[in-house]
């Protein structure tokens, strides 16, 4: 033990140590001293330390007396200990538990909590005790319950309790647990509830007095029964009695209705009657549903418990949906048919109701008559008008045919209107008679009843016919002519009534071709000749429609023999015109032509004047949509011959403009086909039908009315371009452009066109004064133009039409030229006699180029008229400004050269190589050597030519003017050079080309040379050019750039194996991506380039990553390594290099396509050059950005050929 002054923190064992030895009377002592302790706080907490130990040890030891102090010291949830403690007592059957458990439930303060606590326990005895059979615990169980403070808590748990009690009275049949919870329920507060248990009561009564064969105890459950207040649930009780009986094998006798059944209806009190007979006629009727015995038990019911017929009753009608045998409705119909006692609108409605509902078992046609006696006469049916129509529809439907039109003349005598539902069984009622052939009683009880309503009286006979034809259609029509005809004589206009049979015969979908005499047979009954005339054009339209579905031409011409029976010409024409769209409709679905060609000789006979003249434009009209569907210039060809017939002016040019638009569409839908530009032949192909279409409005259409053409034309042209390449396009769009006469029209046109024709749209300003030049050069982008005869007259016209007359003249030369190229030299000499008419419109130096040109093309037409040109330029170049000197010698040289060539020297002629040496520009010397070397033979006299030119050449201080100067020198085709001095321009190109700082554009010079090479060595196979391939290949310092070239040129085999650096940016990237990166990696990447050293270098790699993963990586990732290469070369020293680096990341973003970074980086090149110092450097600098310029300007106007840096 411990005193005030211990620490009870170490006291634990003694505790322990008193419940091993299970002293109470120590406990005891040990709690008492911890009272002493001062504090109140630790006095508490030891407390209830120990406490826990001693509840603990109470379960685990079986000591229900450790739980005494518990109890004494109040513990905190006693609720739980008890039920602890119960579940003990449940085990262990000691009294000692159940003793501890409601001392500790009187512990809880709360009633409602304690109430629960109590319903706990209740349940827990009742349930334990239906599992073990045992009533001693049931009755614990039960005890508990009724013990609940709260009237609400021991409400709750009784409903909780009873269902499950109730069962298991019945299965151990015990009628006083039964009385038990009878006894309970009665303090449950809601009544519905109570009697709801109660039923369950019930129905365990009833189950224990059939299992025992216990009368008495029956007649409890019955007598329980009459003890329900609520009268719904009190018949649901006898209903659950009399199921159980009905189940019972060997109980005949108690549903035996002069038996048990009136015995006790006699014994229970009359005001639970109603509810037992109710009940009893439910299960009676499920009991012997398909039993003919049914008919006299009820009828036995019937007299047993006439007072309650109308309950009867009830029941019948709910249950006779379900009645397979009829047995329930016969029964039913047999007493109210007695008349004996008065039924309620309510009953009458109900027995309607059966009588039309779409039941699974519907009333047989005899129980529908009955049912018609009943309620023929009753009042009611003014009132039910809805069910009453449909039960008269099921009547005639029955074959009583008096009997539904006398109980409908009722109904619409009584007030109801003849309109929605009320015609809709009319409708039916005069559709059976037509059926039956009998229009008796129609005339006799219908059609009166529409007296002063006539107009609804022929709608009646119309949607009558109608229904009755729109099932077997020709078939039923053949069988009830008679009546039919008969029918339409009540028509106001019976011709209409039989019109209606004839649509509604077409519109049965029959074949008409195979009925045509019946049809034809039934118009002869319409007496209006014009009415009689339509129908019969209503037949021939639809024969011929059926001729195009089946693609039967000789229904067709059936369709247009049978015409001949139209009297009315108007009327026969308009059937005509039908049947020819419909032969356009087969025509095109054919593809034949003919048949379109033949129809015209169908009709002839048939129709004279203006009709024919309607005949021939549907015709024309089908012949045009034909062409339109079918891409046939054929079918235009036969339209436009049959147009030239039409004498309507408005008509004919109509047609002419439907044929224009068409021929413009099967033009467009041409050149749709990828093969256009792939051969002349094509190309004319596809421009015919343009042609054609020009020719025919420039002709036939009148010029105030050729705009609306033009305009038309144009639409359909855009439309096309919008679908597929717009290029070829812009062709008939000049075509049609050049129709227009008036400039500012045609100005307008082109504008209008520019913004949806995407070629035009880039290259054509809205402030362009002529854009006649800029059409031309499109359209001879296209090579296959230059040998196309339409093509290049369309170019002509375009060219005429350009107001500067130098531009005007060069584009006429260069048309000329082409002419020339495909043997047409007489359109060649007209072109060049045009411009010999506008010289003198020229200035002195334009002048000089047109007629230098002009006598080099009249050279190659063999024309002596070249030497007049010659002798002109030769007075005029006398006023050329001494700026332009040079190039017009060179000129007049190349001009003079072809003469000779042609021709021999003349003597009045100068010598060309004399005007050599005025040339003082060494490009225009050079460019001038060319021509001359060709009629040089000295051998001597011409190596010095050469020698001379390379020592101009040499002097030419731009290094990429140098190369490209020296490149196209060497590699003319105009000069036999030998191969010593070829090589030595090509070397000379070479070492020109590596004193630019631009690898970009070193790299295309080397190329360029390379292509050159490569193409001397196909034809020549000499070793020393492939060698000086190889050389050239080996001194491209860039690896990619090599590999490009070599694989664009087909040059690998002869490159041989290649050991790829792995610092290259797609092996770098390669690399990467082999040791587990992703593309997205930016960190990782950027980290193995920062390894390299120099930042140009780093640029580049930046830049050739982005250009690779552009297309499989997030455009944000491919800026930013844009940016950072940016960043890299931004910071370049010393600045001319910065320049060369930018200027060569421009071009590479260029030729990628990379337009927006090209121009950025390319500004920021010009930008840095302008910041260089020292002069000289500077001027070296900005000459090849100037270089880097024209290189930019090739890409965006014709392309270059890429030298390597364009990354796929």
């Amino acid at each position: 033990m411990f005193t005030n002054e211990d620490n009870p923190d170490n006291s634990s064992d003694a505790i322990y140590s008193l419940i091993e030895n299970e002293d109470i009377d120590g406990i005891s002592v040990f709690l008492q001293e911890i009272e002493t302790l001062p504090v109140k706080r630790e006095r508490s907490e030891y407390f209830e330390k120990y406490i826990d130990i001693l509840l603990k040890a109470a379960f685990e030891r079986k000591k229900p007396e450790f739980l005494d102090f518990g109890i004494e010291g109040k513990i905190k949830n006693p609720g739980d200990i008890a039920l602890h403690c119960v579940e003990e007592y449940l085990s262990s059957y000691d009294n000692r538990w159940l003793e501890r458990s409601d001392r500790l439930l009187d512990l809880i303060e709360r009633k409602s909590q304690r109430s629960n606590y109590v319903a706990s326990i209740g349940e827990r005895f009742i349930d334990v005790g239906k599992d073990r059979g045992d009533l001693t615990l049931i009755t614990k169980g039960v005890r508990y319950i009724r013990a609940i403070d709260f009237k609400k808590n021991r409400s709750e748990a009784i409903k909780k309790i009873i269902p499950g009690l109730t069962q298991y009275a019945a299965s151990i049949q015990d009628r006083d647990l039964l009385i038990l919870c009878s006894e309970m329920i009665q303090e449950i507060r809601e009544m519905s509830t109570q009697s709801s248990l109660n039923l369950q009561i019930i129905d365990a009564f009833a189950t224990i007095g059939i299992s025992n064969g216990d009368e008495k105890i029956l007649d409890e459950a019955f007598h329980r029964a009459t003890e329900i207040p609520q009268k719904g649930l009190g018949e649901e009780a006898f209903k659950t009695i009399f199921k159980r009986i009905a189940t019972w094998e060997g109980a005949e006798h108690l549903v035996d209705i002069n038996g048990f059944i009136r015995n006790y209806f006699e014994e229970i009190k009359p005001d639970s009657r109603s509810e037992y007979i109710s009940a009893f006629t439910t299960v009676l009727i499920a009991k012997k549903r398909k039993n003919e015995s049914l008919k006299t038990d009820l009828k036995t019911l019937f007299d047993m418990a006439h007072e309650y017929h109308e309950e009867i009753v009830a029941v019948m009608l709910k249950e006779i949906g379900d009645d397979p045998a009829g047995y329930i409705l016969d029964a039913l119909l047999s007493e109210m048919k007695t008349d004996m006692t008065p039924y309620g609108d309510g009953q009458l409605r109900r027995l309607i109701q059966i009588a039309v509902a779409e039941e699974t078992y519907p009333p047989r046609n005899e129980q529908l008559f009955e049912i018609y006696q009943i309620i023929a006469d009753k009042p009611f049916i003014d009132s039910t008008t809805r069910s009453i129509f449909h039960f008269i529809e099921k009547v005639s439907a029955a074959g009583y045919m008096k009997e539904a039109y006398l109980l409908f003349a009722r109904i619409i005598n009584g007030g109801e209107i003849l309109t929605g539902k009320g015609m809709q069984t009319a409708t039916i009622l005069l559709k059976q008679s037509i059926q039956d052939g009998d229009l008796t009683y129609a005339e006799e009880l219908l059609f009166p009843l529409f007296s002063g309503q006539q107009e609804l009286l022929n709608y009646l006979i119309v949607t009558s016919q109608e229904a009755y034809l729109s099932n077997d259609g020709i078939y039923a029509f053949k069988d009830k002519k008679k009546t039919l005809l008969h029918l339409s004589s009540f028509h106001s206009s019976p011709d209409d009534a039989v019109i209606n049979i004839l649509t509604s015969l077409i519109d049965t979908e029959i074949l008409i071709h195979q009925h045509t005499a019946s049809l034809l047979d039934l118009v002869q009954h319409i007496t209006d000749p014009m009415k009689q005339d339509q129908s019969i054009a209503q037949i021939i339209i639809e024969i011929a429609r059926e001729g195009v579905n089946e693609a039967n031409r000789d229904i067709i011409q059936h369709a247009v023999a049978i015409g001949c029976m139209i009297n009315d010409e108007k009327t026969r024409s308009d059937a005509i015109v039908h049947i020819i769209y419909e032969i356009a409709s087969l025509a095109i679905v054919q593809g034949d032509l003919n048949l379109l060609v033949r129809v015209n000789t169908w009709w002839k006979d048939l129709l004279t004047g203006e009709f024919q003249a309607i005949a021939v434009d549907t015709i024309i009209e089908g012949m045009i949509q034909f062409a339109r569907e079918m891409s046939s210039t054929e079918a235009l060809i036969n339209a436009h011959e049959m147009i030239k017939t039409v004498h309507d002016t408005k008509k004919r040019r109509d047609h002419l403009e439907s044929c224009i638009s068409t021929y413009i569409t099967i033009g467009c839908k041409r050149l749709e086909q990828p093969v256009i530009l792939t051969s002349v032949e094509s190309l004319e192909w596809a421009l015919e039908p343009f042609s054609t279409a020009l020719s025919i409005l420039r002709d036939e259409i009148a010029p105030q009315d050729q705009a609306r053409s033009i305009t038309i034309g144009t639409d359909i042209i855009l439309d096309y371009s919008q679908k597929t390449d717009p290029g070829p396009y812009i062709i008939p769009i000049s075509m049609l452009i050049l129709e227009v006469d008036d400039p500012i029209n045609r100005r307008t046109i082109i504008l209008r066109c520019s913004t949806r024709l995407r070629p035009l749209s880039h290259q054509i300003d809205m402030n362009m004064s002529n854009p006649y030049e800029t059409i031309a050069s499109i359209i001879q982008s296209f090579p296959i133009t230059s040998q196309s005869r339409t093509a290049l007259g369309l170019i002509r016209q375009i060219v005429s039409a350009i107001e500067d007359p130098f531009a005007r003249n060069i584009r006429l030369c260069d048309s000329a030229q082409a002419h020339l190229e495909i043997g047409e030299l007489t359109t060649a000499g007209e072109i060049l006699l045009q411009i010999r008419y506008g010289i003198d419109e020229l200035d002195p130096e334009e002048a000089h180029e047109i007629l230098t040109r002009s006598a080099v093309l009249l050279t190659e037409m063999k024309s002596l008229s070249s030497r007049e040109c010659i002798v002109e330029a030769l007075h005029r170049i006398q006023k050329v400004s001494p700026e332009t000197k040079d190039h017009a010698r060179r000129q007049l040289a190349t001009a003079i050269v072809a003469y000779t060539e042609m021709f021999g020297e003349a003597s009045d002629l100068p010598d060309p190589e004399k005007l050599l040496h005025d040339i003082t520009d060494p490009i225009e010397y050079v460019y001038a050597t060319i021509p001359v070397l060709k009629i040089t033979s000295d051998a001597s006299k011409k190596r010095g030519l050469i020698k001379q030119a390379y020592e101009k050449m040499h002097a030419i201080p731009i290094h990429y003017d140098r190369a490209t100067l020296l490149i196209d020198f060497a590699f003319s085709s105009e000069i036999q050079m030998p191969w010593e001095d070829k090589e030595a321009c090509i070397r000379s190109a070479i070492q020109a080309s590596e004193s630019i700082k631009v690898p970009f554009i070193i790299a295309t010079i080397k190329k360029r040379i390379i292509t050159h090479l490569v193409n001397e060595y196909s034809s020549s196979q000499e070793n020393h050019i492939g060698e000086l391939i190889i050389e050239l290949l080996e001194s491209i310092s860039e690896e990619t750039v090599r590999i490009s070239i070599a694989e664009d040129l087909g040059l690998m085999v002869m490159l041989g194996s290649t050991d790829l650096q792995t610092d290259i940016p797609r092996i770098l990237l390669e690399q990467h991506l082999n040791e587990g990166g992703r593309v997205a990696d930016n960190a990782l990447i950027e980290r193995k380039i920062q390894k390299i050293h120099d930042r140009g270098v780093r640029a580049q790699y930046y830049l050739g990553i982005a250009m690779l993963i552009r297309r499989r990586s997030q455009s944000r990732r491919v800026e930013r390594l844009i940016q950072q290469a940016i960043r890299e070369a931004s910071i370049i020293r010393p600045l001319p290099r910065r320049a060369y680096i930018l200027c060569d990341l421009a071009l590479v973003s260029f030729v990628n396509g990379e337009y927006e970074h090209g121009g950025t980086l390319f500004d920021m090149a010009m930008a840095t050059a302008t910041n260089i110092i020292t002069p000289e450097v500077r001027d070296e600098v900005i000459s090849e950005l100037y270089v880097a310029m024209q290189l930019i300007q090739e890409m965006d106007d014709e392309g270059i050929s890429n030298p390597g840096y364009k990354i796929e």
